[in-house]
């Protein structure tokens, strides 16, 4: 897969359930790796694909809530590594639900890498016991926060735990906000 055809890396976080800085962080992230390595194909695990697709047109948008494990498996087999995150995605209830996914990669022979998570609350032995399954084996965890490291820690991560910055503020400011402020009526040049 990889070569002269590119990498395809798949991207799995909350994409497509259309929270802002969620979108923010997907859209930073492609921005990123095209920014160095323009002949990457993606493809991004969505929970809204018709949404994602709209957004980002350019890449290839898989949908994955309530799929099976070998409905999931065919678009897991043509990556050459799954970044989970970012966001805060690692919490009660919902981290098995993204490690299951990340573990059906890992045991596939696809890398997962954690790109700046959220961790937290993380207290049902469930949900422990994923993330420490399928982080401790990932090819590098990365966090958003010093509070979600120590989340993992207390999991039980194995894996060396590094804290970095909100892949958000890597977005370059537009001019989209004045618009939807002046669609919304809101008054210029007032401290609201």
């Amino acid at each position: 897969m990889d070569g002269a055809d590119g990498v395809t890396v798949g991207v799995l976080g909350s994409y497509g359930g259309r929270n802002v800085g969620d979108e923010a962080i997907l859209t930073a992230l492609l921005d990123q790796v095209r920014a160095g390595r323009p002949d990457t194909r993606f493809v991004v695990f969505s929970r809204n694909p018709a949404h994602t697709r709209s957004v980002h047109p350019d890449v290839e948008v898989v949908g994955w809530e309530g799929v099976c494990r070998e409905g999931i498996s065919e678009p897991l087999r043509r990556l050459n590594v799954l970044v989970l995150g970012g966001g805060g995605i690692l919490y009660d209830t919902e981290a098995r639900r993204y490690l299951r996914l990340a573990g059906t990669a890992q045991s596939l022979g696809v890398p997962v890498f954690t790109y700046a998570v959220g961790a937290g609350p993380l207290t049902d032995e469930t949900d422990c016991g994923y993330v420490r399954a399928v982080l401790s084996d990932a090819v590098e965890v990365t966090v958003r926060d010093e509070e979600s490291k120590l989340v993992l820690e207390e999991a039980g991560v194995t894996r060396p735990v590094c804290v970095t910055a909100d892949p958000a503020l890597l977005l370059e400011p537009g001019d989209r906000g004045r618009a939807l402020l002046r669609a919304e009526a809101v008054p210029r040049r007032v401290r609201l």
